[in-house]
């Protein structure tokens, strides 16, 4: 019995209890918990964006027409999956609606978890690198989560997307998001140091936005897992936020960081006139106090002596 308390105390159990539930759903109900409920989901989604499009572009060969957008990256890798994954009857239904709206925000998100194992092994990545780049579950909740919207929108263009945050189309679009972006690009820009200090600052923020949750509400949120800690708060703010969860994903909540950043505009200064106390270069620098007066003496006396004469 003792043993068993022991074990209790130092691996706490990592499982969401009626009485967590209820805790929870008192904190979300309140305005600081409804925030903290909605800024869960943007990081989630700030993750999610900046990871997947580092894995689709990262090794991507551009097309013979020189064409990079997220169908040609999707196509380049489905290019190595396995035939006998390529089979699945699944794969083959999500494929032909990904190909016939490769910017719909649903078809993305079911065509993503059959490419996600193949981003991943190309990653090549080990230790903390491969935690913080690679796409996990969190990450295609995310998109199913925005591909549902689609549901519900004007079913003759379910895939537009616009910057009217009150419209229900102003949802977050992976990819057209990245496509505008990569416009914009002469070369894949999804692999800079920016990006990564992005990834490592969202993560930093999620787990400590967690960390508060857990305080208020008493609950253990965060469990030990392989790579990753398993976050199991996920689906309880997607259930419990309904379609209020959509107002948190919108235009404008999530920007991809690409490339190095512009270096600040160099303003040049304008060109004082000399004051006449001249450079202390050359001098001691225990000395340099005592020689400024010095030289500020000897100028204020040649232009003021005459009011210190007798």
């Amino acid at each position: 019995m003792k043993i068993y308390f022991l074990f209790f105390i130092l691996f706490p159990f990592c499982i969401f209890a009626k009485d967590c539930e209820n805790e929870l759903e008192r904190y979300f109900s309140t305005s600081a918990g409804d925030a903290s409920a909605k800024e869960y989901l943007r990081l989630r989604a700030d993750l999610a964006f900046h990871r997947v499009a580092h894995a689709l572009f990262l090794n991507n060969r551009v097309s013979p027409n020189n064409i990079l957008n997220v169908e040609v990256a999707i196509a380049q890798a489905i290019d190595r999956m396995k035939l006998s994954e390529m089979m699945d009857p699944e794969f083959k239904k999500a494929k032909k609606s990904f190909e016939e709206y490769p910017l719909s925000r649903k078809e993305f998100s079911q065509i993503l978890p059959f490419v996600s194992s193949i981003l991943n092994q190309n990653l090549e990545l080990k230790g903390e690198s491969k935690t913080l780049y690679s796409i996990d579950d969190h990450d295609l909740k995310i998109f199913h989560l925005l591909g549902s919207i689609e549901d519900s929108l004007d079913p003759i263009n379910p895939t537009s997307f616009g910057n009217d945050r009150s419209q229900d189309n102003s949802v977050l679009s992976f990819p057209k998001l990245v496509n505008s972006v990569l416009k914009k690009k002469k070369e894949t820009p999804f692999s800079s140091e920016k990006l990564e200090k992005r990834l490592i600052t969202s993560t930093r923020k999620l787990r400590s936005l967690i960390k508060e949750i857990e305080e208020e509400t008493d609950c253990i949120l965060m469990c030990p897992g392989e790579g990753r800690p398993r976050d199991s708060l996920f689906s309880f703010i997607d259930d419990f936020l309904g379609k209020e969860k959509f107002s948190s994903l919108r235009w404008g909540d999530v920007w991809i960081k690409t490339s190095t950043p512009r270096p600040w505009p160099i303003i040049k200064e304008k060109k004082k006139e000399p004051s006449g106390l001249g450079s202390y270069v050359n001098i001691d620098p225990e000395k340099v106090e005592d020689v400024y007066y010095e030289r500020l003496v000897q100028m204020v006396l040649s232009k003021f002596g005459y009011f210190f004469s007798r």
